[in-house]
């Protein structure tokens, strides 16, 4: 039998410091990059939850502006900048409805008759707002 002879303990080599210390670099340089992508991914995360809470806010607003006007008595004449609605509709009021904590919601009757009304009816517009996403507004006609 043939011996085989084990390598001496000098030729077995591990890793030097210098490497394990630019491992480690390179290791923290990653973790930092995939930090921030996670922090981005979590700050369009809310911004989009705002968004949709918002568009369900005004949905909602115009809803009651349209189930106002078919159930009220007056119909098309309660929404109204002046009448019944006035406490109802405004700055801060949406028909009496809800708002969740931390927003806010408007909506706004005005008397309309621009080229869009037509020529026999009689136009109010309803603007609803809720923070920074684009006003909604409603064109209402009676004929």
């Amino acid at each position: 039998m043939t011996r085989r002879a084990l390598p001496s303990p000098r030729s077995i080599r591990g890793f030097t410091l210098i490497e394990a210390i630019i491992v480690a670099i390179i290791l923290g340089v990653i973790a930092v990059g995939i930090g921030r992508v996670q922090l981005n991914l979590f700050s369009n995360h809310a911004d989009i939850k705002d968004l949709q809470i918002r568009t369900a806010v005004v949905q909602a607003c115009a809803e009651q502006v349209l189930a106002f006007r078919k159930s009220s008595a007056g119909g098309y004449e309660s929404v109204d900048a002046t009448g019944v609605a006035a406490t109802t509709f405004d700055a801060t009021h949406c028909g009496g409805m809800s708002v969740p904590a931390g927003y806010s919601i408007s909506a706004i009757v005005a008397d309309y008759s621009g080229a869009a009304c037509p020529a026999n009816g009689i136009c109010k517009t309803v603007t609803i707002t809720s923070g920074t996403l684009t006003s909604l507004t409603l064109m209402l006609v009676n004929y």
